[in-house]
């Protein structure tokens, strides 16, 4: 009883943290840009110790205006944050398999022109001769949509679970990435509602 429990949640968070899974976090533009603000944060953070004012006064068309000289939100939870967000962008490229980050589905592959020898390619990338792709190789060299798409399809399943312990790395440094943007965002609702009460 225990084996079968532990055998259900083990493939319920396989299923969870697949490579087709950890793709749609990995193409998200702020966490493909995520490497930027490792470097841009810094840079900020330095400009804004150098300022000797807390407050600077900006006129704008005869309006005074006080602009406050230092971050507006805790610059240490983002820029962890961004760190993780690029580490596990870094994992996601280095040990994704490059069926699953070329091409989303079976349409996006059938619309960048390719044939089967590109599948042939991406299969042995794992060796992934097994099983009901076995019999597939064993066959003549076939452009037919549905020989294509049976071979897609078998390629993606097979090659959606390589590399667990990549595939956790990736998952935890998102899932670690995502809880400290939270809590930024929450402590900055947080800081927008209390000057809202106290005006």
């Amino acid at each position: 009883m225990e084996k079968t429990l532990k055998a259900k949640i083990d493939n319920k968070m396989d299923i969870l943290c697949s490579w087709q899974r950890i793709r749609i976090i990995a193409e998200l533009k702020f966490v493909r840009t995520s490497y930027s603000w490792v470097l841009v944060v810094p840079i900020f953070v330095k400009l804004f110790s150098l300022a000797n004012e807390k407050i600077a006064q900006l006129t704008i068309f005869g309006h005074q205006f006080n602009v406050a000289l230092e971050l507006p939100f805790s610059w240490q939870i983002f820029f962890t944050s961004s760190l993780f967000f690029m580490f596990g962008y870094f994992v996601y490229l280095s040990k994704a398999p490059s069926i699953i980050k070329d091409h989303r589905n079976w349409s996006e592959f059938k619309n960048h022109g390719q044939l089967s020898r590109h599948l042939y390619t991406y299969a042995d990338e794992f060796n992934s001769w097994k099983g009901p792709l076995a019999r597939v190789k064993d066959e003549e060299d076939s452009n037919s949509e549905v020989d294509m798409k049976k071979l897609y399809w078998g390629i993606v399943d097979e090659s959606n679970y390589k590399h667990l312990k990549s595939r956790w790395a990736c998952g935890l440094l998102f899932l670690f990435a995502f809880l400290l943007i939270s809590i930024l965002i929450v402590q900055n609702i947080y800081t927008v509602i209390i000057f809202m009460v106290n005006a």
